[in-house]
């Protein structure tokens, strides 16, 4: 449903009822309601909080909202929307023709909750007792009593909110009747999670319309502004701080086309009283898991279609049905991180992975449940769960005692909607087409066998060549999938073949820097034909722009090198990486370069065509050995067969400025590697076991040496995302 941008009609279709007017003089945080209207439309209203208060944003619309938020530019309860000087407010809109500028600041995470998702919640329930202003109605009141809610949703017996959010978080996330002990008489206490109210702004006898963008939705605003102003006056103190969720129980037909709508990473949701919709658990657990930032999940592209948890379509009964989430929501409520598998599909090996239900997290036998692969290319994530009917979760009404695969944008990030792709039973399989990380583009999940509520999952890339790569400390691996590790500060001949592209040829260098005892890969700098590449990662949390060099060059318009496409991918300010598509002229070949942090990997994600004739760190393509620049001397000294491809005179010059050493200076090494690793290592702050519990997600036995070693030298947990 579309806004209308004539505000002169606005103005004179709608009477000020509130207050709360004047020009805005800074940016003010974005909060997104999310309802669904009658003909089964997802309809999303942009907000501007100012003073605690919302106001609508007029000037865009449903479509604009997804768009931006899709591209992480809009983060509901994180953006601050910045507008033109001299824009004024009033009558809970903003008085604008203009889209906001949207001004976000720090390194995304998946989940930002404002509320936050463990820890005890206290819940608000607040009831109309009447209207008292000229031209309403003293009967428009809710009829739903303050006990009947009490009973309803906060009973430990029952199913609802507090009983389902406990259960399905294992704990992690407590629900509780918010309570308040006010300053003195003319306030008033809390003591059992409800209150009651008198509006002085009428609702109109059940006329707002909520399709009605323009006009209707923002008198609903004024009158839920006006329902907040109550609260806090009959308390005496913000209603923030008597509650994190609060729920308004409006009088029935409150609202027309829908009848519960939330605010997305927010506080309030509002509910129609008739038909019970503010006790039912699956509207309430619905719109609460709005405010928490989670959206809608559906299948197939459909809306509401994904029945496996909360977030599809409600059911109109008070207490049932008990279920929880797909594997999308739960891995953004982050309740289950130490249980959660993160792999990345390889042609080197397949991988088998066993995970139980969610319901089964407690148990001491169940290592994982729940699966994730992550395609960094697309940025899309799939998420691998047994959906395990039974105890708290045995009324999921689909996908019972199957294993489910949903897929959510930008690697889980923020806001975005799941979708669920597949349902699979007991030897079943889906098969990812166009993943990024493997040559052949195809992922396989396969359902091995279903025993005992264990699912047993097998993940191959079937037809992909297995890749070699370079990064991280330096890690190595070969052609061969053999593993090392070169320490020492140098520039480094990666890989190289004068005849690449029918005589284009190919240059890959990379830079590593020493840091006590242990080197990083600095830069990385490639040349096809007359075109270089250079990448530096950078250590600064703050920075968010991309550091490169095309043709010595910083920041060159970067679209192509040596006429192949160029494409970068952003999905934090820490974390992301480039990736030159060799498509045109080596079917489904790319470079990647991902980068974490300041820290640099690089794959050469291709075959024997493209890659055959290839000499350097990564060794022989056809046997695998280690050669040295003789093309006949095999090294097994990993140490000097680093120094013997250190960049010589002979070779391009690719990095934009020279650093110590250059050849004939050999490359600085630390003067004991490993002796003086065991004693630093010794005296770190952050242990083995802590490390080996942080990299325990990665399947890949070599991986996990790595992602251990690298925590250790750098004392940094967080470096499992550049894994």
């Amino acid at each position: 449903m579309k806004f209308s941008l004539f505000l002169t009609s606005l103005a004179a279709a709608f009477a000020a009822t509130d207050a709360s007017s004047g020009t805005l003089t800074e940016d003010c945080r974005a909060v997104v309601s999310d309802f669904d209207s009658e003909d089964g439309g997802e309809v999303m209203v942009l907000h501007c909080m100012i003073d605690n208060r919302y106001f609508v944003v007029p000037s865009v619309e449903t479509e604009w909202i997804m768009g931006k938020q899709k591209s992480l530019e809009l983060v509901s309860g994180e953006t601050f929307l910045s507008f033109p000087e001299g824009t004024t407010y009033a009558d809970s809109l903003i008085n604008t023709t203009e889209e906001p500028a949207l001004v976000i600041g720090g390194e995304r995470r998946r989940l930002n909750s404002v509320i936050g998702t463990t820890g005890e919640k206290k819940v608000l329930v607040v009831v109309i007792d009447g209207e008292d202003c000229v031209g309403c109605s003293s009967t428009r009141r809710t009829t739903t009593t303050e006990a009947l809610i009490q009973e309803t949703l906060f009973d430990e017996s029952k199913v609802n909110i507090a009983t389902q959010f406990e259960a399905c978080s294992h704990g992690a996330l407590d629900l509780v009747p918010a309570t308040y002990t006010a300053s003195g008489a003319p306030y008033s206490d809390i003591t059992a999670g409800t209150t009651g109210v008198t509006t002085t702004t009428s609702s109109r006898g059940g006329f707002f319309v909520m399709t009605n963008t323009a006009v209707d939705y923002p008198r609903m605003v004024t009158y839920m502004n006006d329902v907040l102003d109550q609260v806090e006056a009959k308390h005496g103190t913000e209603y923030e701080n008597i509650a994190d969720f609060l729920m308004i129980c409006a009088p029935g037909n409150t609202m027309k086309d829908t009848n519960a709508i939330a605010w997305v990473n927010d506080r309030v949701s509002i509910y129609n009283n008739n038909n019970e919709y503010c006790l039912q658990v699956s509207v309430t657990m619905h719109e609460l898991s709005h405010n928490l930032n989670l959206r809608h999940s559906t299948e197939g592209g459909v809306e509401y279609e994904d029945q496996v948890g909360y977030m599809g379509y409600s059911t109109p009964q008070r207490h049932f049905p008990q279920m929880c989430f797909n594997g999308a929501k739960t891995h953004q409520m982050g309740w289950f991180e130490d249980k959660t598998v993160t792999l990345q599909p390889n042609a080197c090996n397949d991988e088998t992975v066993a995970i139980s239900g969610f319901v089964n997290y407690d148990q001491e036998d169940v290592d994982n449940v729940l699966l994730e692969i992550d395609d960094s290319t697309s940025g899309v994530s799939y998420f691998i769960a047994y959906n395990d009917a039974s105890s708290f979760n045995h009324e999921t009404q689909e996908g019972a005692n199957q294993v489910t695969i949903n897929t959510q944008d930008n690697e889980g990030l923020a806001d975005d909607e799941s979708d669920l792709v597949a349902k699979l039973s007991d030897g079943q399989s889906y098969t990812i087409t166009g993943f990024g990380g493997v040559s052949a583009g195809e992922v396989v999940i396969e359902v091995v066998s279903i025993v005992n509520d264990v699912a047993t999952i097998k993940i191959s890339a079937p037809g992909s060549t297995c890749v070699p790569e370079v990064g991280g400390d330096p890690h190595i691996t070969t052609w061969a999938h053999e593993h090392y590790e070169f320490h020492g500060q140098c520039d480094l001949v990666m890989a190289k073949d004068e005849k690449f592209a029918d005589g284009l040829g190919l240059d890959v260098h990379i830079r590593t820097k020493l840091v006590r005892y242990w080197s990083y890969i600095k830069n990385v700098a490639i040349r096809i034909g007359n075109d270089i590449l250079e990448i530096e990662g950078s250590s600064n949390p703050e920075q968010n722009e991309a550091t490169y060099w095309l043709n010595y060059e910083y920041q060159g318009e970067l679209i192509e090198l040596a006429g192949f496409p160029v494409n970068f991918e952003s999905s934090s300010l820490a974390k992301s990486h480039y990736e030159i598509d060799l498509n045109s002229k080596y079917p489904g070949v790319k470079i990647i370069i991902k980068l974490y942090k300041e820290f640099i990997r690089v794959k050469l994600d291709g075959g024997e065509e493209a890659f055959g004739n290839t000499v350097g760190m990564l060794g022989d393509f056809h046997t695998g050995k280690t050669l040295g620049r003789d093309g006949a001397t095999v090294m097994n000294d990993f140490t000097e067969f680093g120094q013997e491809w250190q960049v010589i005179p002979s070779e391009p010059k690719l990095f934009h400025a020279s650093e110590d050493p250059q050849f004939p200076k050999k490359c600085i090494e630390p003067e004991d590697p490993r002796g003086d690793r065991r004693r630093r290592l010794a005296e770190s702050h952050i242990s083995v076991q802590q490390a080996e519990k942080a990299c325990a997600t990665l399947r890949d036995p070599l991986s996990m040496k790595d992602c251990v070693y690298d925590i250790l030298a750098t004392q940094d947990l967080d470096m499992i995302g550049a894994f």
